[in-house]
């Protein structure tokens, strides 16, 4: 069947044999009138059919009686792994050397795509050997299982994952029997198996119900059916990490998805690629090569537990340190054993994070000539490179345990036959893989068997053989809508969202423009590679950035700082927000911009939501709870204004639109409330603040969702409408409260400007929008205003002619207009170039803000701690003096009578002188955090910069006051941290090193010069 088929025997060491049991997993009885799916029988091996009748059994045991018997079944299985060699490197970005082996997950059920509506009764309904049934009902609220039900998160998980190519109204439904032999928290990867044969069963169920999954490219045919399995393992890996809560990598869930017969696979876990790699090479006979023998210890592990995190985090850290030794480290993936000794030897790269590091790295290095030395049938070399990975497992990574080494230690030592062994999967307990030659497997299990027992008590062992890698069982065609993958190709960010077909960063992939665009729109000016910064450099001083952010917060969470909470979090693309009044014509210029319809455009407001709109593909609009849910796209963080502002928000995906590079976001049109700005009409009946009026007004606070996009947007558009100069309040509102100090990259746009037909007009709504900014804007200098139209769409010369000589604004004015629609475009399209200047900016901000917001608040809690400890020595000292006069009034032998008034007046007396400091420290305290004393503190640890007139410092001091008052009124001044002069010194070092160095990095003449 195949010119050479690996053997391997596995050989469990433990009294108690496998149960066949896995992972439990149920539903609830279907009834819908559904399509009648087709179903379908295919060969199989013969442990897989065993395992399928049990499955059966089962099926029928448990929902025998209230299933659906008009809906077809289907069966579906899914190898367990065993990990050769690439251990702990594939959340790292590294690579790895798996294969499939003969130990399955099977499932057997049948289900059903229903609408929602009238199926409320309707559950998923999942069992398996050795658990009772589970129910759960299928929404994007779907909350993880705890306890004994913790098994059914990894089916729960999967399930959301194929949840969008549902329509709204649709939701699954299916009964679901599930059985195994491969054996629990035993490294052979059950969980990944588990995952995947529940992603081939609802992918199954898709097809049969006519929708199929929805591939991320543009055609069924245009996608290989390595491409699907490679999308199913990154949706069956999002399912762990998200839902169950394991940062894991995705070496299991891919070779449980595309593992090969009688191959390995080596795994490049950054890009997904990889090739099949044949022990001895495509020729070797089966006689030729050495078995593999999986021993269990029956030590079980869990990797939710809290050891497989920590690792995680600290290959983060290690990563960190190593990035500063050098810039071009994102990963330890890209890390070499030089960079590891040169970032020890500078004193950064030290203990626990240095052998995580040292560990990492060397496996990489390993894996890699283990597939060449296979492929050349060096036994030997891969022996030694299994024995030293084990080392290394061992002492630097520290997942070992006793068992497992007592195992590996009986094989090492076994003698002639036994090229190397090594513990396989997650570490703490499970297996190890040991590769011998065929002639003396036997002896080589007997051997363990007897050594096993002799060294842990245990008194049998089950031995299986032969059992390799079987397939799936009709796996389903598998497209993927919104699965990330953790490759990074060649972008600004580093950062692929969905699938290989779908870059977004790689402008080498996107879609021409049609040929209309290419009319309308001014091509953007050209890339000059040769004066930026590489992505490597790029991506290096985004990671800097997010390292020196996330090194503020904790200072920042102490003193109740002006920084919001993620306000160091970035989204995966750049992006472009535009805001303003209604009918300002925003949707418009978007449609303009994309070079295709995508907003609904028109003069009454069309949209409440807040509308992200990415490259892809196809087309694909998802809601904002999957929205905001994406872990990758980087919206988390709307999750603080409440399900009101999230149920407001919109993803649409378009394919065949200009920006390939960076997303561009809508806002809902901003209308003044009958009353005023704020809020609804005021219910007499119930007295509002003006904050909750405002909320109440869109159910959200819209200044802070404003805020909160502009602070992440790289190009802010503030949209003006002539015609309606009465709807700009709650826009003037906006641009004082939520876009200021953001100027940097504001552009103010006075849209429409050709539909005025007398000049007199123009010139009074342009006039009228001056005044109104110069009540938000405190300078005697205006922003630049773009006053622009868009082109007028007509089907005839005539008509073009017609509407674009309207009575008043003659060709010249309008080229004018024209021509600053340009200026406005480039600067959109320059978005990608603005996120390095933007992120650097933002560090810069938030610095100064947290600076000055440390400085004023230890002036104040050092101004308050010096009158409470004045007060306390008077309270001291009078203390003192009372009893120092009684003991002389004792010593001197003055009447009792004396001597008990010191006594008692010195109690009164210092009782009341406490009573009285007290309640002059509350009247000290509400004075220092006054408006007035705040600004006399600002000017007191300001000198200069007040003396000076500085407008930077005044504007920052300006967005801080209001909130480090608040933040000082609710911690008190007795209970505020007092904050070191270290803490000063680090952010003051930002300021004047680190910043300056990123600006040089980032600067095109600096990034050019050899010199530096």
């Amino acid at each position: 069947m195949f010119c050479h088929i690996l053997s391997i025997v596995i050989i469990n060491l433990c009294s108690v044999s496998i149960s066949s049991a896995f992972l439990p997993l149920s539903s609830k009885a279907l009834q819908t009138s559904s399509k009648i799916f087709s179903s379908a029988s295919e060969v199989m091996p013969s442990n897989v059919k065993t395992l399928l009748d049990q499955a059966k059994t089962l099926f029928d045991e448990s929902f025998g009686a209230d299933g659906d018997k008009n809906l077809p079944n289907y069966c579906v299985s899914a190898p367990g792994r065993v990990n050769l060699i690439g251990e702990h490197t594939d959340y790292t970005g590294g690579f790895v050397l798996p294969l499939a082996i003969g130990y399955n997950t099977v499932g057997y059920g049948c289900g059903a795509i229903v609408k929602k509506s009238g199926s409320e009764s309707l559950k998923c309904r999942i069992v398996s050997t050795n658990n009772p049934i589970a129910e759960f009902h299928v929404s994007s609220s779907l909350e993880p299982s705890t306890g004994a039900n913790k098994w059914v998160n990894y089916v729960q998980g999967v399930v959301l994952q194929y949840l969008p190519d549902l329509k709204d109204d649709e939701t699954f439904v299916f009964d679901l029997a599930i059985v195994g032999d491969v054996p629990l928290g035993s490294g052979l990867s059950s969980s990944a198996s588990l995952e995947v044969a529940t992603a081939v069963f609802l992918e199954k169920l898709l097809d049969s119900h006519g929708v199929g999954v929805a591939y991320s490219s543009s055609s069924k045919d245009n996608m290989s059916e390595n491409q699907r399995k490679m999308e199913r393992a990154v949706r069956c890996k999002r399912a762990e990490n998200i839902f169950c809560g394991v940062p894991c990598g995705i070496m299991d869930q891919f070779v449980s998805s595309a593992g090969c017969e009688g191959k390995l696979l080596l795994l490049d876990c950054r890009s997904l690629d990889y090739r099949e790699v044949s022990m001895g090479g495509e020729n070797a006979s089966d006689s030729d090569s050495p078995v593999l023998v999986i021993t269990n210890s029956n030590v079980k592990h869990d990797l939710g537990d809290g050891e497989y995190p920590i690792r995680v985090r600290q290959c983060k850290e290690a990563t960190d340190i190593l990035t500063k030794v050098n810039p071009s480290i994102q990963s330890l993936r890209d890390a070499t054993m030089k960079d590891v000794e040169a970032a020890a030897k500078s004193g950064g790269l030290e203990g626990i994070l240095l052998q995580r590091a040292r560990h990492v790295v060397s496996e990489n290095e390993r894996t890699v000539k283990t597939a060449e030395a296979l492929e050349q049938g060096n036994w030997e070399t891969v022996g030694k490179l299994m024995n030293d990975s084990h080392t290394s497992m061992r002492d630097d990574y520290e997942v070992s345990c006793e068992e497992i080494d007592i195992l590996v230690d009986l094989a090492q030592k076994f003698g002639d036959g036994v090229y190397g062994s090594r513990l396989t999967g997650g570490g703490f307990g499970g297996c190890t893989v040991t590769l011998v030659k065929k002639d003396v497997s036997q002896e080589l299990m007997e051997y363990l068997k007897k050594q096993y027992e002799a060294k842990t008590g245990t008194n049998s062992i089950l031995s299986l053989s032969n059992m390799f890698a079987s397939t799936l069982i009709r796996p389903a065609a598998v497209r993927l809508v919104h699965s990330r993958q953790l490759t990074q190709r060649g972008s600004l960010l580093k950062s692929a969202r969905c699938s290989s077909t779908w870059n977004w960063a790689n402008k080498a992939n996107a879609p021409p423009p049609t040929s209309a665009a290419s009319d309308e729109v001014s091509s953007s000016p050209k890339n000059d590679d040769d004066r930026n910064p590489s992505p490597s450099v790029q991506q290096s001083i985004l990671n800097q950035c997010s390292e020196l952010h996330s090194s503020i917060m904790p200072l920042n969470a102490s003193l109740r700082g002006p920084l919001a909470k993620n306000s160091d979090k970035g989204t995966s693309l750049p992006f472009v927000f535009l805001v303003g009044n209604h009918s300002s014509g925003k949707s418009s210029f978007i449609n303009y911009v994309l070079g295709r319809p995508v907003q609904t455009a028109g003069v009454a407001p069309t949209d409440d939501c807040f509308t992200v709109i990415a490259p892809g593909p196809k087309d694909v609009d998802q809601d904002g709870p999957a929205l905001v849910g994406d872990p990758d796209i980087g919206f988390e963080g709307l999750r603080q204004f409440g399900p009101t502002l999230i149920h407001h928000t919109q993803l649409k995906v378009r394919d065949g639109i200009r920006n390939q590079d960076f997303m561009i976001i809508d806002s809902p049109g901003m209308i003044d409330s009958p009353v005023n700005y704020g809020g609804m009409v005021h219910n007499s009946s119930r007295d509002r603040s003006s904050t909750s009026s405002a909320i109440m007004d869109r159910g959200y606070d819209f200044q802070g969702v404003v805020r909160w996009m502009a602070e992440r947007a790289d190009v802010v558009l503030l949209f003006f409408d002539p015609d309606k100069p009465g709807t700009t309040g709650e826009t003037l509102n906006i641009l004082l409260h939520s876009l200021g100090g953001m100027d940097h990259k504001l552009l103010i746009v006075l849209n429409k400007a050709d539909q005025f037909k007398k000049i007199h007009d123009f010139a009074r709504a342009y006039g009228s929008l001056c005044w109104n900014l110069s009540k938000v804007i405190p300078r005697k200098d205006l922003p630049r205003i773009f006053t622009m139209c868009l082109p007028v769409a007509s089907t005839t010369d005539g008509e073009a002619k017609a509407a674009t000589t309207t009575e008043a604004l003659d060709q010249r004015a309008l080229q004018d207009l024209h021509q600053t629609r340009d200026d406005v475009l480039a600067e959109v399209m320059k978005a990608p170039k603005r996120r390095i200047d933007n992120v650097i900016t933002n560090l810069h901000d938030s610095v100064h803000l947290l600076l000055m917001h440390a400085v004023v608040a230890e002036d104040v809690r050092s101004r308050y701690s010096k009158r409470q400890w004045e007060n306390r020595m008077q309270e001291f000292s009078s203390t003192v003096l009372g009893v120092a006069l009684a003991g002389l009034g004792i010593h001197f032998n003055v009447p009792l009578q004396f001597t008990g008034g010191v006594v008692a007046a010195t109690v009164i007396g210092v009782g009341g002188m406490h009573w009285f400091n007290s309640s002059k420290l509350k009247d000290v305290e509400e004075q220092l955090t006054s408006i007035e004393e705040l600004s006399a503190s600002f000017q007191r640890t300001h000198p200069q910069e007040v003396s000076e007139a500085d407008e930077f410092y005044s504007a920052i001091w300006a967005r801080i006051r209001d909130p480090l008052r608040l933040s000082l009124w609710r911690t008190g001044l007795s209970d505020f941290p007092a904050v070191s002069k270290s803490d000063v010194a680090k952010l003051q070092n930002i300021l004047d090193e680190e910043i300056p160095r990123l600006r040089r990095l980032a600067s095109p003449s600096h990034h050019g010069s050899r010199n530096r």
